[in-house]
């Protein structure tokens, strides 16, 4: 059959229809249908106006009506019966043929569309496919293992303290006993937080859409006496942090720390920003923010206890020229762990935005004469706000290094 998925009409099988591009050209080649061959299911045949077709060209297809836009192919011709030119398709993303018309067809793809049934419509659009570490029930139960070994393995004189003057929000006696989770881990601040809390006997779990790639900081840990682990999940999606909070709390417990710590900017003006670029910032820095503290609230609501942090940035309080994918989302989280504070407080749940106003270094460089953040610095100030006592918990903190300028980061 022609390339594409072809539809039946009475019984008989129709190829959609297919128009030709000269590459070697500025435009297209009119609008000229290509047909099928009937000598090989796999290839079409164009004799049309006795053309001489270059050697590579592509095509555009419309397999279904509902397709407003065309799908990108190459095709390399040879030479076919009856002096025909027969063509070998292939389907490529538009983003490997390169040229204004793909860049033009992959943004009409992206689109919102909507097909009505009546009272209902179907609504869908294209995007890139991600790519998410498979979380698989060996995996978990292996993990499950590791920590339970690792709490009875650990020496019994080393406890947290539990203080009940000071009311600390993490109410728990023992070290081994809680679960920090953290959701974005990246070289600097996230490598240095985890590495803290393992420090202070607290489990960790990693949460990452590459939860491969975090295998050496999990070792890392592991060799050096703590316990951490790395799960696969797409914040941005609903069902994914619904399943990864599940499966946690019953692996390892209900997490008494959760982080948030994504942040997605691409760089833009208003009038020039594209609509899935938009929503790509603000699922990234409001949404996955508001998926994942909606998980660990309603944990930590039934526990009396746990600490949610979201970490911002400058762009959360001032919105600056050209920052707008940016800025929309973390003024929406600010907004998010703000409403979260007020609601959670009282049922002895500490939420916390932590605004950091400062580049962050993502290696072990010591850098006290610039400007950027020491990300261990900024891990005990995590690390701090988790601990505080409930007669003095704080809603919003901004750090910066101290011969930084005020407000001049992103």
């Amino acid at each position: 059959m022609c390339p594409g998925s072809p539809k039946s009409a009475g019984g008989k099988t129709v190829c959609p229809t297919i128009y030709l591009a000269d590459e070697s050209e500025s435009g297209p080649i009119g609008r000229k249908p290509l047909g099928q061959s009937a000598s090989s299911p796999h290839c079409c045949s164009s004799p049309v106006n006795n053309r001489e077709w270059p050697t590579t060209y592509s095509a555009v297809v419309s397999p279904y009506s509902i397709w407003p836009s065309p799908v990108v192919l190459l095709g390399s011709e040879k030479q076919g019966h009856g002096g025909c030119a027969v063509v070998n398709w292939t389907l490529f993303p538009n983003y490997f043929v390169g040229g204004e018309m793909f860049k033009n067809i992959w943004r009409h793809l992206k689109k919102d569309r909507k097909i009505q049934f009546g009272p209902l419509a179907l609504a869908f659009k294209f995007e890139r496919s991600v790519s998410v570490t498979r979380n698989k029930k060996a995996h978990f139960k292996y993990a499950s293992v590791r920590h339970q070994d690792w709490i009875n393995n650990r020496d019994e004189t080393v406890r947290i303290e539990l203080n009940e003057q000071m009311g600390n929000s993490s109410l728990t006696p023992a070290a081994g006993s809680e679960l920090a989770l953290i959701v974005g881990v990246g070289p600097g601040f996230g490598y240095a937080l985890a590495r803290k809390l393992a420090k202070e006997g607290i489990a960790v779990v990693l949460a990452s859409r590459n939860a491969k790639r975090l295998d050496d900081l999990v070792s890392e840990i592991q060799s050096a006496g703590g316990f951490a682990c790395a799960y696969g999940c797409d914040a941005t999606s609903e069902a994914s942090v619904v399943d990864l909070f599940t499966k946690v709390s019953a692996t390892h417990g209900v997490p008494q720390l959760v982080v948030y710590s994504l942040q997605s900017f691409g760089p833009g003006t208003v009038m020039d920003i594209e609509l899935p670029a938009f929503e790509e910032g603000w699922k990234h820095n409001c949404l996955g923010s508001f998926l994942v503290a909606r998980s660990a609230a309603r944990l930590m609501h039934r526990a009396g206890r746990g600490s949610i942090i979201l970490v911002g940035s400058t762009s959360s309080i001032l919105g600056r020229a050209g920052h707008l994918n940016l800025a929309v989302g973390k003024f929406g989280q600010r907004a998010l762990a703000q409403v979260l504070a007020r609601e959670l407080w009282p049922a002895g749940v500490h939420v916390a935005h932590l605004l950091i106003d400062a580049d962050i270094r993502e290696d072990n460089t010591d850098d006290e004469a610039g400007t950027s953040s020491d990300p261990q610095q900024i891990a005990e100030t995590v690390f701090t706000l988790h601990r505080q006592p409930k007669t003095a918990w704080s809603s919003e903190m901004d750090i910066r290094p101290w011969n930084e300028q005020f407000w001049e980061h992103c």
